[in-house]
């Protein structure tokens, strides 16, 4: 699943920090010490369908992937320790990185930026 999402956003999504390679033509929304995962679910354009979340906590890959719904899965992240990861809706249209500058990183159709 990695390599279809490295393909079809045309990024190295083989590095922990695989969301520099997006910096060109992405959206960057900095969310400082507000909650990220608040603002995340803002951008979805729907938090109902299913979505792809890797969990990357600047660790090369593997990484774990979990499919779901997006609300339910910004839902376990909130549970968790916090942590790098990247969330891409199952039809690829969009990616979105959360990062360690406190950042969500966005590319794609369909997020309301």
């Amino acid at each position: 699943m990695r390599a279809a999402v490295a393909k079809r956003f045309d990024i190295v999504f083989d590095s922990p920090w695989s969301w520099e390679s997006l910096l060109g033509t992405a959206r960057v929304v900095s969310y400082g010490r507000a909650d990220g995962l608040a603002r995340l679910v803002e951008l979805l354009p729907n938090s109902g369908a299913d979505s792809i979340l890797f969990v990357t906590d600047e660790e090369p890959p593997p990484w774990p992937c979990f499919v779901a719904p997006a609300s339910a899965l910004t839902d376990l992240l909130r549970e968790q320790r916090m942590c790098e990861f990247c969330l891409v809706d199952a039809g690829m249209s969009w990616i979105v990185f959360d990062n360690h500058h406190n950042a969500l990183i966005a590319l794609g159709s369909g997020l309301r930026m």
